[in-house]
């Protein structure tokens, strides 16, 4: 049989516990909430996934970063643009170790 001793001993133990555990959650999630602050919503997302322990999601070779608005015309890159276009749809090749 326990103690009453022992009882108060493992009670006091399991409060100081749940204080450093409830202490380090509150530092996690402060941090967490000044991450989100800072970051887009693209890395928000990668940084997400790594967490989880999955792979980033794939940057697209086109996007809007670095997108500058003008009203002046400027020759257009076609080919290039719908080839990266086709490329970010286009399943990745299948890896096979048949040989």
């Amino acid at each position: 049989m326990v103690s009453p001793d022992e009882d108060q001993s493992r009670v006091a133990e399991l409060e100081a516990r749940v204080e450093r555990l409830e202490r380090i959650l509150s530092e996690r999630s402060d941090l967490l909430q000044a991450i989100t602050e800072q970051l887009c919503d693209r890395d928000l997302t990668t940084l997400s996934r790594l967490c989880a322990g999955l792979s980033p999601l794939p940057r697209p070779g086109i996007g809007l970063i670095g997108w500058r608005e003008s009203t002046e015309l400027v020759p257009a890159q076609v080919p290039e643009a719908m080839s990266e276009l086709w490329d970010s749809i286009r399943p990745a090749p299948a890896t096979s170790d048949r040989g």
